[in-house]
């Protein structure tokens, strides 16, 4: 994070541009979060303290997704496959 004092996050507008029509709210929050912390806690603590709560939320997520994917497999993916087996 570069330029802590440009309130529009480049990156995130690239990754958020496919599905802005369905969580633009999330995208507002978070811009106007970014701009509050930004302009209260100043540059070099903003960074110092979302950095490492923005790698846990995505941690997080991704361990939520991956328990779910586990479970899609052994429920879906794998029987239906065992099912196409003939020995």
């Amino acid at each position: 994070m570069k330029f802590t004092w440009f309130f529009i996050e480049p990156i995130a507008i690239v990754a958020v541009a496919p599905s802005v029509a369905y969580f633009w709210i999330n995208v507002l929050v978070a811009l106007i979060l970014k701009f509050v912390m930004t302009k209260t806690l100043g540059e070099e603590k903003f960074v110092r303290y979302m950095r490492p709560m923005t790698a846990g939320v995505i941690s997080g997520h991704m361990a939520t997704l991956m328990i779910g994917v586990l479970i899609e497999f052994a429920t879906v993916a794998w029987p239906s496959f065992q099912s196409l087996y003939i020995p």
